[in-house]
């Protein structure tokens, strides 16, 4: 049975009375007497250790852990909180012969997000820079950084010879410090599953810990024995609100046996490689998107904002590559929102099928 935490107003009712039992003679009930001050008083202190005692037992699991405390049960399993990291890639900038670039130089985002020059090369009368995303002090933000290709950059000093304005390709790789929330649910995960040398849970871990991952579904025998495919998303921006790897398919830099990865997939495919048993061909992955369109009856205009939110963040967060949306799954998000008493979803009207290598996302809304 849990233990009940006693209320303020409990432990002063007990101090007061244990004052009256003790003292013969004395009334500490009495509002401006001396003794019913000394009761209270101690009756607070007592209330603070009651807190502090409750604070310290949350912290005796990692199921209920928070902060540095987390840190030190995820430690114990090899789990640490992924720290922020800055997305780069290349801006191209026309620029005459023997024009440079020195590295060092920043380079400033239509929106003034600064990046840092890391590398550059010329070639016919373009000079392509290499940049990435200066970091915040305090080591939180990353996905910022992010955007996508045609983005304007412009020098953040005059060089001679160069044009001062440019174009980027896709900038990725940033994300932003690990949540608290997600980085227990890897604590938690740890804990739950042994790591058993290549089992499915493994891959999906290993994948997981890559800073940019959000989330990762591991597919056996994908294109026969031996092979390993590792869905996975990335965090999410503006620019690309599904979270979708940045790059394409493939397998790691050192493996010899397929087409070798670009981008986020090929990030995640090296990080997976030593780690893999040593005879598995492992896959990264991007998922493709099927948007599910759905048609309800009786929603209130005041609250189809939030049922559009409930129905976007039900699929999402229940979604895996291949996973069948169920239409139960769709009339319960549309419930959950409180004020919503009536309603019909119209369309559709039965489980629907999803690709093996897609998942399910909300598309449009139809209202009557």
């Amino acid at each position: 049975m849990a233990f009940n935490r006693p209320t303020l107003t409990a432990l002063i009712q007990r101090s007061l009375q244990n004052i009256t039992s003790s003292l013969k003679k004395s009334d500490a009930l009495l509002r401006f007497s001396n003794l019913n001050i000394l009761g209270t008083t101690l009756a607070g202190m007592i209330h603070q250790q009651y807190g502090y005692l409750d604070y310290i037992a949350l912290q005796a699991t990692p199921y209920t852990a928070t902060d540095e405390y987390l840190a030190a049960w995820g430690a114990l399993r090899g789990v640490y909180q992924k720290a922020a990291t800055q997305a780069s890639g290349k801006v191209k900038f026309s620029a005459i012969a023997g024009a440079s670039i020195p590295i060092g130089t920043k380079v400033i985002r239509s929106d003034s997000k600064q990046y840092t020059v890391i590398d550059s090369s010329y070639s016919n009368g373009v000079m392509t820079v290499t940049i990435k995303a200066v970091a915040d002090i305090d080591g939180i933000s990353g996905v910022a950084g992010n955007c996508e290709a045609g983005t304007q950059f412009a020098l953040g000093q005059s060089i001679a010879g160069v044009n001062s304005s440019g174009i980027s390709e896709i900038i990725s790789g940033g994300s932003d410090l690990e949540s608290q929330d997600s980085f227990k649910t890897r604590v938690i995960a740890a804990y739950q599953s042994t790591p058993q040398g290549g089992a499915k849970n493994d891959y999906e871990e290993w994948a997981a810990e890559v800073s940019i991952v959000s989330r990762a579904w591991c597919v056996p025998l994908i294109y026969g024995p031996g092979t390993v495919g590792v869905y996975f998303l990335i965090e999410s921006s503006a620019g690309n609100p599904y979270g979708l790897p940045q790059g394409s398919n493939g397998v790691a830099a050192e493996e010899n046996r397929d087409t070798t990865a670009s981008g986020d997939q090929l990030t995640v495919a090296n990080y997976i490689y030593p780690l893999r048993p040593v005879t598995a061909l492992v896959y990264a992955l991007a998922p493709t998107i099927e948007q599910i369109n759905i048609t309800i009856q009786g929603v209130a205009i005041s609250d189809r904002a939030a049922v559009n939110d409930s129905l976007k963040s039900a699929l999402l967060n229940n979604s895996s590559p291949g996973k069948k949306v169920l239409i139960s799954s769709l009339w319960a998000a549309v419930s959950k929102v409180e004020s919503v008493n009536d309603f019909t979803i119209l369309s559709p009207v039965a489980d629907i099928s999803v690709a093996n290598s897609s998942i399910a996302v909300l598309g449009n809304i139809t209202w009557s």
